[in-house]
């Protein structure tokens, strides 16, 4: 796993099976979105982590500064994957206001 990674905190995976991890900023903003969508999306990018994991040749053709993204109705991540296969969030847009 990169040392940028590891240098995030706690694993965002539920299960731990996969290494998805969050910024500063970006944790904060994961926590003030409403808990479903929140699950849904941490649930989406241990997707992404998972392929990364299977098939790291798809993580190979991904410039090391390419910044993805994510949408699930308002809300938007902007994540990276390592070449470690470790998926890396770095900013939450959205969908703060809203209740659980």
């Amino acid at each position: 796993m990169s040392q940028a990674a590891t240098q995030l905190g706690s694993n965002l995976c539920p299960h731990g099976a996969h290494r998805v991890f969050a910024g500063a900023n970006a944790a904060r903003g994961l926590r003030q979105l409403p808990a479903w969508l929140r699950d849904t999306l941490v649930r989406m990018l241990c997707d992404v982590a998972e392929v990364a994991e299977v098939r790291p040749a798809v993580v190979d053709f991904w410039r090391d500064e390419s910044l993805l993204q994510l949408r699930v109705g308002q809300a938007m991540v902007i994540y990276s994957v390592d070449r470690d296969a470790a998926v890396v969030v770095h900013r939450v847009i959205g969908e703060a206001s809203s209740t659980d």
